[in-house]
């Protein structure tokens, strides 16, 4: 199991993640996306396998 609790990020100035809390059990993936035409499709295809 992968646990996290409060989870802050920011790149530079920008808040990425605010107060990310969440458990994902073995075996079962979960994915954070954004909004709508951020290009978050593609990074997840060209990264699919390095998790």
């Amino acid at each position: 199991m992968l646990s996290v609790s409060n989870l802050h990020v920011a790149v530079g100035d920008t808040p990425v993640l605010k107060g990310l809390t969440l458990d994902v059990p073995a075996g079962e993936v979960h994915v954070v996306t954004g909004p709508t035409g951020g290009g978050h499709y593609d990074k997840m295809l060209r990264h699919r396998r390095t998790v």
